[in-house]
C-alpha cells in the first residue's frame, strides 16, 4: 500500500511538472486561434423624426472563435464562426416610419428591435508576431462575412396612467432572413478597430402604414466599432 502511495505520489508530481511546461509552451506559441468579441455601432449621420434611431444603443455584439492558417510567413487565412446578437433602439415619435411603429399604444418611449444569427467570418489577416510575445504587435484582416438569424422580436416601452407598461412580441417578420457583406480589423495586441459593411437592408421591403404609406427606411450600410482578441 505505501509503494502504491508513493508511486501516485511521483507520478502527480510528474504530471504537474509536464503541466507546467505544457501551459508554459502554449503562452508561448501561436497556436492559431483567437476568441474573439467585437462590438458594433450603426452609423447613422442623419438621425430624423422618421427613423429615430439610437446608434449608441444599436449595432451587434458577436462572439466567436478565429482560426488561424499562415501560409506565408506574416500572412494568414482566418476562419470564424460565431454567435450574433443585433439590437435597434428607436425613441418615439409622431412621425415614425419604422415597422410596427403605427401598432404602438399612445405615449410609447422605445421600440426595440433584436435578432439572434450565426455567422461566419472569412479574411485574410497581416500580421507581425514577434517571438515569445502572446499577443501579434499589429495585425489587419480584411474578408467577407455572412449571417443567418435565428429568431427576432420587438419590445416597446410606453407610459400608463401610474405605470411603465413593457411589452415584447416573439418571432415577428421584421428583417432579412440572411446579412452579410465586408469587414477590415485594424489591431494592436489584443485590441482592435473594426469596420463593417452591410451588403443587404435590414428591413425588407415594405410600406408603413398600409398600400398607401411610405418605404421603410433604409439604414446605413455601415457599423464601425471595437474588438478584443484573446
Amino acid at each position: 500500500m505505501r509503494k502504491f502511495i508513493y508511486f501516485f505520489l511521483y507520478t502527480w508530481l510528474w504530471g504537474q511538472s509536464e503541466l507546467s511546461d505544457s501551459l508554459r509552451q502554449l503562452f508561448q506559441k501561436d497556436f492559431g486561434f483567437d476568441i474573439v468579441l467585437v462590438r458594433s455601432f450603426p452609423v447613422q449621420i442623419t438621425i430624423s423624426d422618421t427613423f429615430p434611431i439610437v446608434p449608441l444603443l444599436s449595432g451587434h455584439m458577436r462572439l466567436g472563435v478565429a482560426w488561424q492558417w499562415r501560409f506565408w510567413r506574416v500572412w494568414g487565412l482566418c476562419l470564424q464562426p460565431s454567435f450574433s446578437w443585433y439590437r435597434q433602439v428607436l425613441r418615439a415619435t409622431t412621425a415614425s416610419v419604422a415597422p410596427y411603429a403605427e401598432q404602438m399604444p399612445q405615449g410609447y418611449r422605445w421600440l426595440k428591435y433584436r435578432f439572434g444569427a450565426v455567422a461566419l467570418h472569412l479574411g485574410v489577416r497581416w500580421q507581425r508576431h514577434l517571438v515569445g510575445e502572446l499577443f501579434p504587435r499589429y495585425k489587419v484582416e480584411v474578408g467577407g462575412w455572412l449571417q443567418r438569424h435565428i429568431g427576432s422580436s420587438l419590445k416597446y416601452v410606453a407610459v400608463r396612467e401610474t405605470h411603465i407598461e413593457r411589452v415584447r412580441w416573439e418571432n415577428v417578420s421584421l428583417f432579412h432572413p440572411w446579412q452579410g457583406g465586408a469587414y477590415l480589423i485594424i489591431g494592436r495586441q489584443w485590441l482592435g478597430a473594426t469596420i463593417y459593411y452591410n451588403f443587404l437592408s435590414l428591413f425588407p421591403s415594405g410600406l408603413h402604414g398600409g398600400p398607401h404609406g411610405r418605404p421603410y427606411p433604409r439604414l446605413s450600410p455601415w457599423e464601425v466599432g471595437f474588438m478584443i482578441s484573446l
